[in-house]
């Protein structure tokens, strides 16, 4: 039986080759996935105990990653501008997720803006 290059699949070429999936893959790739993770909960945390809720998800994004702009970081000159902002919101979202399946914040999305601390 003859197997297809993955690399001449259209569908997983284009996604294979987004820099804004690039980029979220090597930041949660071990071992610095963990370490961002931790850093994740960390300041969930510290934002609880020092304002008595938890952070909204822009809060928590700019303690982890500083002042980061995603369009200006991530070069990807075949998207409009509010088209690199979608994919940076994905981006964040995802982070979201995988920081709430390792249980380093505790986070449901539609169910308020409010990030909690995680068990971990």
């Amino acid at each position: 039986m003859d197997e297809q290059d993955p690399r001449e699949i259209e569908a997983f070429s284009l996604a294979a080759g987004d820099p804004f999936l690039e980029v979220l893959i090597g930041t949660i790739e071990e071992p610095n996935g963990s370490e961002t993770a931790r850093r994740a909960g960390e300041a969930a945390r510290q934002w609880w105990d020092l304002h008595g809720t938890g952070p909204t998800r822009s809060e928590l994004m700019n303690q982890v990653f500083p002042d980061l702009d995603w369009g200006a970081v991530i070069e990807d000159p075949r998207r409009s501008l509010a088209h690199r902002r979608e994919q940076g919101a994905l981006v964040e979202a995802w982070f979201l997720s995988y920081w709430s399946r390792l249980g380093a914040i505790s986070y449901v999305p539609g169910h308020g803006d409010v990030i909690a601390p995680g068990l971990a």
